[in-house]
């Protein structure tokens, strides 16, 4: 009796979500090669302007602008140009505050006529101002403007692939970046595979992400009840026939039976790690004794102007064509991250000296050290390859990569670049979430990082599995409640014939 009602939510629940799922799986295999428009950091490196080091205050001229009470809060500081116009962005505890480069004053949004040099010199052609927006479009979802309204909309009306620009008119910095060819990708990748719906991503992120949990949920459901009903068919009908194979004679609910049984398990975890893909795993499941924030660790302190030994007026003169200064930290060792058009230099700022910023298996091991406080083993290696946490298959990460592990409850461990202070941090929690989400949704694993070949050939063979299975379903479904709908309405034409029929002989 019970399988009665499984069969039947099955079919309803497949015959609403089918559709869904054959667009996951379409616009899957487009993400396999394309992704949501961003800025790329080497585009941006090589188009914006260089700061001229003419007429620049130092650093300690300008933090009284700032409010007293975030002067002693200050996480980062970065000189950049927007157009040709440099400024200060100081970024405290409290928010981030931009100043002129040139006279220290607090600036509240750029003007106009700065942000359209800064498109211009971005494209390098000529940009057009179609819209100053106080709201975000389907290009800015999870780009996250965040006080930077009105987003300012540019497009080059010269180009022939049809570039747009957003730049943010509180800190004139590019928010996102797309031509024709990137945003055809999306729309038939990310836009479709994330329901990046406007309407629904304006609200904030919370709606949105209820949206695909509730609907990647029911479909995991409605997959597992598949499986079930597939295995129960496959065993009565080899006890019947007295061989193995499907049982079912017409053509569509063979394809669907057995692309369910030779499919239905990586159906069911890929759908299940879309939903892994917005939800942490439980603490009542892997739990974390200890929450930690990796840039306060990293930095050891928050940052004091004075420290710096090393002025921007000095950098600017050694690097020639610098186009951003980052005042930073490590261990608490005040640290300058100079960018340039193509190369990316840590400076020691301790002393004028202007030497490199050496990043190594010793020191990443004596800064843990200091970070933990504590008798914890710590151990520091030098990694040359990828392991399974520290791996992007579609972008993978610089090598070398200095990984530091420490023996506490979380087993916790670091992954450093050495050429850019670049850092991951996970734990048992977060392990257990790459594998139930990416291991099972993109096979995010380092053996596929040297097999490419292998890699891809499995996610187009399960990828066109699943949508096979899913086509079916959604015609399968299709058929069932058309023949219903046509069975009631023939009934009731019978039912009505006959009462005009019992009317006519009284």
């Amino acid at each position: 009796m019970m399988i009665k009602y499984i069969i039947r939510l099955h079919r309803i629940l497949g015959t609403v979500l089918s559709i869904l799922f054959v667009m996951w799986f379409l616009s899957g295999l487009v993400m396999i090669y394309h992704h949501y428009p961003s800025i790329d950091s080497e585009w941006l490196n090589k188009q914006r302007a260089a700061v001229k080091h003419s007429n620049i205050l130092p650093i300690d001229s300008i933090i009284h602008a700032i409010p007293a009470e975030q002067t002693d809060s200050i996480t980062q500081i970065r000189l950049y140009a927007c157009g040709s116009e440099p400024l200060y962005q100081v970024t405290t505890s409290g928010g981030d505050f931009i100043l002129s480069a040139n006279n220290g004053t607090l600036s509240d949004s750029i003007p106009s006529g700065t942000l359209e040099q800064n498109a211009a010199l971005l494209f390098q052609n000529d940009a057009v101002l179609t819209e100053k927006m106080l709201d975000i479009d389907v290009w800015l979802i999870g780009v996250g403007p965040q006080g930077d309204h009105p987003v300012h909309h540019y497009i080059c009306p010269r180009s022939i692939d049809g570039r747009e620009l957003y730049l943010s008119s509180r800190t004139g910095e590019p928010l996102q970046y797309t031509d024709s060819d990137s945003r055809l990708w999306a729309w038939l990748g990310p836009i479709p595979h994330w329901i990046y719906i406007t309407w629904l991503r304006s609200s904030g992120r919370q709606p949105w992400t209820d949206v695909v949990l509730w609907l990647s949920g029911i479909g995991t459901i409605m997959v597992l009840l598949g499986i079930i009903i597939g295995i129960r068919s496959w065993v009565i009908g080899c006890k019947r026939r007295k061989k193995y194979g499907t049982p079912y004679v017409k053509p569509l609910f063979r394809w669907h039976h057995l692309g369910g049984m030779l499919f239905g398990l990586f159906v069911l975890t890929w759908i299940f790690s879309g939903y892994m893909s917005l939800e942490k795993v439980p603490e009542w499941m892997v739990p974390v004794s200890k929450q930690h924030n990796i840039q306060d660790e990293m930095r050891g302190c928050f940052l004091n102007a004075k420290q710096y030994a090393v002025s921007d007026s000095a950098i600017l003169a050694a690097y020639p064509g610098t186009k951003t200064i980052t005042w930073t930290a490590f261990d608490g060792k005040p640290v300058l991250k100079v960018q340039t058009a193509d190369s990316l230099y840590l400076v020691d700022a301790a002393d004028s000296l202007m030497r490199p910023f050496v990043v190594n298996t010793n020191v990443c091991e004596a800064w843990m050290k200091n970070v933990c406080q504590q008798d914890a083993a710590v151990k520091a290696t030098l990694l040359s390859d990828y392991d399974n946490y520290y791996i992007n298959l579609k972008t993978p990460p610089p090598l070398p990569v200095v990984k530091v592990e420490v023996d506490d409850a979380d087993e916790s461990a670091y992954y450093i670049n050495p050429s850019t202070l670049d850092c991951r941090y996970y734990n048992n929690n977060q392990r257990m979430r790459v594998w139930l989400y990416k291991g099972l949704h993109c096979f995010s694993h380092s053996w596929f990082a040297k097999h490419d070949t292998l890699h891809l050939s499995l996610l187009w063979l399960f990828m066109i599995g699943g949508t096979m299975v899913s086509i079916t379903g959604l015609v399968l479904g299709y058929k069932h409640y058309t023949k219903r709908r046509k069975s009631k309405k023939n009934a009731k034409v019978e039912l009505t014939t006959y009462q005009i029929h019992n009317h006519n002989k009284e």
